[in-house]
């Protein structure tokens, strides 16, 4: 018996600003890799089993509490393996399936409805599974025919994640994930678009360059404004040290072509913030997502 993985599985509970006790569907098989995302963007919490925090949730059986209390327009989803049938899955990420306007089929029948995951219009909103007749940016899936409720136009895109029953096919990557680098250039992507649908704009100050005049003694700096997506998240407080990384300091997710600098700045609604550090998520040698330390 081998697990299968439940990805995107929406907790149950009332979501009215003051329950903080949810369901998941399956017992998780390891909790250490049960992951709940709190928000949109989604904020995964972490897992604890004191007193809770806002940005922590604790597990028994199928039961999830959490610290922060979701209203009904704060999505509440988890990713996590559970005891499933002896099956080999493979997860197929960015598949552009063949069909037009409301009518699509997928290279391969996905293991589990609810792994399904599609983004899809200009610009990309992911559409919601019922099982009913779909709405506008909802779907429906029978077998490895999907059923959108809006009719998408030829420049339209679409894209679907989902977990395979089998091997995907080479049409399940349209893509081109034949080797790591082409595949971490698509997470890149799937990053870009969800903070193009979910982040806010805002504009990076980027030192261009700087010269030192010896007659006046003083430093000239040429800054390039930049503007781009992100999220704006508080600091995580297990990195607060109170040194380097202070409570009041602020989190931006972004990515960039060139990464930012110490000392540049992220304007935030004509509020200047300096970069205190730079991290970038870097596989392959390809930089998939940029996060940024900023203080005010």
């Amino acid at each position: 018996m081998s697990d299968r993985l439940i990805l995107n599985e929406a907790l149950t509970g009332t979501k009215d600003g003051v329950n903080l006790t949810y369901t998941v569907a399956f017992t998780p098989s390891d909790t250490t890799k049960l992951a709940i995302y709190f928000g949109t963007p989604g904020v995964r919490l972490e897992q604890s089993s004191g007193t809770l925090t806002p940005d922590q949730y604790s597990i028994s059986g199928t039961t999830i509490t959490v610290g922060l209390a979701p209203y009904s327009t704060d999505a509440l989803v988890a990713d996590y393996p559970t005891p499933g049938a002896s099956l080999t899955t493979s997860l197929v990420r960015n598949e552009r399936p063949t069909g037009s306007l409301v009518t699509w089929t997928l290279a391969n029948t996905p293991y589990d409805a609810d792994s399904v995951v599609i983004w899809a219009g200009t610009p990309a909103v992911r559409f919601t599974r019922v099982t009913g007749t779909p709405s506008a940016n909802e779907f429906s899936i029978s077998g490895a025919a999907i059923t959108l409720g809006t009719s998408l136009t030829a420049t339209d895109g679409i894209t679907v994640d989902y977990l395979a029953t089998i091997a995907p096919t080479l049409a399940a990557t349209t893509t081109g994930y034949s080797d790591k680098g082409t595949f971490y250039k698509g997470l890149r992507s799937t990053a870009a678009r969800l903070l193009a649908s979910f982040g806010r704009d805002l504009e990076l100050r980027h030192r261009a360059s700087s010269s030192y005049s010896p007659d006046s003694g003083l430093v000239t700096t040429t800054e390039n404004a930049i503007s781009f997506r992100g999220a704006v998240m508080p600091i995580s407080r297990s990195l607060v040290d109170g040194t380097t990384i202070l409570a009041d300091d602020r989190t931006v997710l972004a990515v960039f072509d060139s990464s930012p600098l110490v000392d540049d700045r992220v304007r935030i609604d004509g509020t200047d913030f300096h970069v205190i550090q730079v991290q970038a998520t870097n596989p392959g040698g390809t930089a998939v997502m940029h996060s940024l330390v900023i203080r005010a």
